[in-house]
């Protein structure tokens, strides 16, 4: 199959599941990235925030809640390699991969965001959180770790195992994203956008729905009066304490801050965010943190609507700021 028809098949495809503009069911999830690969895995690409780019799909392997995106098996290699038959252009193939028997990508999928322009589908993928310690045990259960690298401000870790004796010389590759960003898509080769456009649409469909979030809250408070429950009050201005900090680790993720967000994802405070985007020029008050902490505690006391629109009027100010400055640092550093 041509790649044109590859693509056209992808488009098929993504019809026969209504065209959906998101994939949140698991089920669908699967069947959806199963049927493509099988149609045109050798005629997609998948691209990742950090640069990184397969020219191809080989397979698609569903396992232990992990989607596992295989580029290359150098299964054949090691063998010859292991029976003395393995030619020299094979093995500086093989070299020039480090020995890999299998690089492929991993993630526990959130949802799927699909893109269709003219026809031509850009599929997004985003991860469901999980520490790199839980990844780590999970992927390598009782193999041997060899080497591990991660570049936090490109959503990258890569972890290079041993699997089994080291007789059977058989050592895997796996790269994965683990924070809930879109860092991954995946599109055919007809009409291939670049891997920076690429790179800009996962940072925009991020930062869109944050937005889209800050706006369905932004229309609940506008219909809001003096005789607004309280409770309704505190619960509006809690959310948008939540986007807020999503906001700020996204924006630490990119300027690659020390606050060990990988691992510590839902345990960093409000404070701690505060100080540290500081440094990357993004200023919040103290007031601010202080309502925020009204609003999400029981303080015994009560935010008046003044209050919670002054709130809300300041952190819409806040993330546009923040929205600034991790474009400028994720593109134009």
């Amino acid at each position: 199959m041509e790649a044109k028809e590859c693509e056209k098949s992808v488009y098929n495809i993504w019809c026969s599941f209504g065209s959906p503009h998101e994939i949140n069911n698991s089920t669908d999830i699967e069947n959806f990235l199963r049927q493509i690969i099988e149609q045109a895995g050798k005629h997609l690409l998948f691209d990742h925030f950090s640069g990184m780019n397969y020219d191809y799909i080989d397979d698609i392997v569903f396992e232990k809640g992990y989607t596992k995106i295989i580029w290359k098996n150098f299964d054949n290699f090691r063998k010859d390699y292991l029976n003395k038959q393995l030619s020299d252009s094979d093995f500086l193939e093989w070299q020039i991969f480090g020995y890999s028997t299998q690089i492929y990508f991993a993630t526990k999928i959130q949802k799927l965001k699909i893109i269709n322009h003219n026809n031509h589908l850009f599929i997004l993928i985003k991860p469901l959180y999980e520490t790199k310690k839980q990844i780590k045990k999970n992927i390598l259960g009782s193999n041997t770790e060899i080497t591990y690298y991660e570049d936090l401000s490109d959503l990258e870790c890569e972890l290079k195992y041993m699997v089994g004796s080291e007789k059977e010389w058989l050592f895997e590759t796996c790269k994965f994203s683990n924070l809930p960003y879109y860092s991954s898509l995946i599109q055919p080769r007809a009409h291939q956008g670049s891997i920076y456009f690429s790179k800009k649409l996962c940072f925009s469909a991020t930062i869109e729905e944050i937005l889209n979030r800050l706006d369905r809250i932004n229309k609940y408070i506008d219909t809001y009066n003096s005789d607004t429950d309280p409770d309704d009050i505190s619960e509006k201005g809690n959310t948008i304490r939540s986007i807020m900090e999503l906001a700020l680790k996204y924006c630490c993720v990119l300027f690659n801050s020390k606050l060990e967000i990988e691992d510590k994802y839902g345990h960093i405070l409000l404070g701690e965010l505060r100080k540290e985007v500081e440094k990357f020029g993004i200023l919040i008050s103290q007031s601010f943190v202080n309502t925020a902490n009204i609003l999400s505690h029981d303080s015994g006391k009560n935010v008046t609507l003044d209050e919670l629109i002054a709130f809300r009027n300041d952190a819409n100010d806040i993330i546009q700021n923040i929205i600034t400055a991790s474009k400028n640092e994720a593109f134009y550093k």
